[in-house]
């Protein structure tokens, strides 16, 4: 006797649960389209998008943190914003490698916490990464 009320109950969970995934995998889809067509509405987006390794989320996420691109010089100063060192490793005469490293701040969220993935996924990105750490 329990154990069919048991099975009932979980049937009518399951049922909930399916549901509610529904409910949520259409919020997604909504609020996805809402930002690729917020996105189509600032300049040079469209060919940032066709950049491997750049999703419609990664680029929102970055643009949010920097804002207008246009307001930048050099991109230097991007990468200062999102609290990118270069960090060298050298001992007197002996000159070592670069790379970049995070000053840990929790302002700079996902916007850049994607970089490395990029680096290591995207061959272009790997190149940018070699040019501003020689």
């Amino acid at each position: 006797m329990w154990l069919t009320k048991g099975l009932t109950a979980a049937k009518i969970e399951i049922k909930a649960l399916s549901g509610q995934c529904d409910m949520f995998a259409r919020q997604l889809e909504e609020v996805m389209a809402e930002m690729e067509r917020l996105l189509v509405q600032i300049t040079r987006t469209k060919a940032m998008l066709t950049v491997p390794s750049v999703a419609v989320v990664t680029l929102a996420g970055f643009l949010a943190k920097v804002g207008d691109l246009s307001g930048y010089e050099h991109g230097q100063q991007i990468i200062r914003l999102a609290e990118l060192n270069l960090k060298e490793y050298s001992f007197g005469k002996i000159k070592g490698k670069s790379s970049i490293t995070a000053r840990n701040s929790k302002a700079s969220g996902p916007a850049v916490s994607g970089g490395d993935a990029m680096v290591a996924k995207n061959a272009k990105f790997k190149v940018m990464q070699q040019y501003f750490t020689k």
